[in-house]
């Protein structure tokens, strides 16, 4: 074969198949952005501020004191009349005369108290803080000095006598431990506040001077960055945003003005404009020339594999010994034997294609089958067909064939039945009220 034949079959190739050698339009964008975070980072710290935001978590969290209490509850629903209110606080004021007497609270409330929760306990309702418990109570509560007994108290449940057992103060950690977290949050909720102000600032700029990006740069300290070209559907870096690649690809956009602010993550913005623009285009033929050869051959290659397959097979029907053939032709033969259809080996084309190929017609006749398989070319010969019983499947796959055959024969019974209603049935339509 000539260089002009090469040439003459890659030029027809190319002109057949222009539409696999497409280059979709693709731009390349300019753009700045920035963050919330990228802010943050630039924030100054001084110490005294660090000192003040210590103080006032600390204060804070002092705020937040546990109390263990026990109580002895006499209830009285709130909406009892005043006999039955007067007959509790009776009983209530009793047993606090028995408590200031000396009497120990925790017998007291294992005896009398109406709480089932707690009396058990000897009243103890364990630690807890402010606004947890009735208003009245926890007041009570957090009024009291540590082993101190309260005077009745109502609440929305009845009579209340408290103890307080115990107290637990929330203690914040030193400033030196806590200083990494109390700079990191004043730095973002800063880098916050300034991003919001910033964002209107690049919005005006880039907005009022829509050709450029540079003031709008300038206006908030940042570098112009740019892209490499990438397409509608795909990119790499920030293109990989779709967000972006739709605003690349907006019909604004493409005429050379600065996109809008694009949110591309919670508190991340991106400005950008085109900074080339290459329409749909088709390769030209020598910028895929080796990529046609490649075909070419991978082609031709296929065409004479599948040429010498078909003389195999001719030749194995015609009674050739199998070995032999491959030996001559310097291919591999392998024989595999019985297998299932579900085998995971390397054979497993080879068995897959079996299992398609129509039995043997007698015990000493082959059934045979050729074809490509991953590029390359298979001739698979058929010996015989051991057929599967119920015997020789294991307990699983027979119950699991019996409820399939099961849901079948209900599945018919139930089609069978609907149909006989529907026959036996006065079916009147309404029109109307479809």
């Amino acid at each position: 074969v000539t260089s002009d034949d090469n040439d003459n079959e890659i030029h027809q190739y190319y002109e057949k198949n222009k539409n696999l050698f497409k280059v979709p339009e693709q731009v390349s964008i300019d753009y700045i952005e920035f963050s919330a975070q990228a802010i943050a980072q630039k924030i100054p710290v001084d110490e005294a501020t660090l000192q003040g935001l210590y103080a006032d978590q600390s204060a804070s969290m002092a705020k937040d004191e546990q109390r263990r209490a026990s109580h002895i509850l006499i209830q009285v629903d709130k909406s009892a009349n005043e006999a039955a209110v007067a007959a509790a606080r009776a009983k209530a004021d009793k047993l606090l005369a028995r408590v200031r007497a000396g009497e120990s609270f925790e017998q007291l409330a294992k005896q009398n108290s109406e709480d089932p929760g707690s009396a058990a306990a000897g009243g103890d309702l364990g630690f807890f803080g402010r606004g947890v418990m009735d208003k009245a109570f926890e007041q009570a509560a957090f009024s009291l000095a540590k082993g101190q007994v309260s005077d009745v108290i109502r609440s929305d449940f009845g009579f209340h006598i408290i103890k307080l057992v115990d107290t637990k103060a929330n203690r914040p950690a030193s400033f030196e431990d806590m200083r990494p977290k109390l700079e990191a949050d004043y730095r973002r909720r800063k880098g916050e506040e300034q991003y919001f102000e910033q964002v209107e600032l690049i919005t005006n700029a880039a907005y009022e001077h829509p050709d450029t990006l540079a003031e709008a740069a300038k206006v908030a300290g940042l570098t112009i960055q740019s892209s490499g070209l990438f397409g509608a559907d795909a990119g790499t870096g920030v293109a990989t945003h779709a967000k972006v690649r739709e605003a690349a690809f907006s019909e604004d956009v493409l005429r050379g003005n600065n996109s809008e602010p694009i949110e591309i993550s919670p508190h991340t913005v991106v400005v950008l404009r085109v900074k080339e623009h290459k329409p749909a285009a088709t390769q030209p033929l020598e910028a895929v020339r080796e990529l046609i050869v490649a075909r070419l051959n991978a082609d031709k290659a296929r065409d004479k594999a599948k040429a010498a397959g078909e003389a195999l097979l001719a030749a194995l029907k015609k009674g050739a010994d199998a070995a032999m053939l491959a030996k001559e032709n310097h291919t591999e033969w392998k024989r595999i034997g019985y297998v299932k259809r579900d085998n995971q080996s390397t054979d497993a084309p080879a068995i897959s294609a079996a299992f398609k190929i129509p039995k043997p017609a007698t015990a000493n006749s082959a059934s045979y089958w050729a074809g490509d398989v991953g590029g390359e070319y298979m001739v698979v010969i058929l010996h015989g067909v051991r057929e599967a019983t119920p015997t020789s499947a294991d307990n699983a796959l027979r119950e699991n064939i019996k409820q399939a055959a099961l849901r079948a024969n209900a599945e018919t019974e139930f089609k069978a039945f609907v149909e006989e209603l529907k026959k036996n049935a006065q079916i009147e339509r309404r029109e109307e009220s479809l």
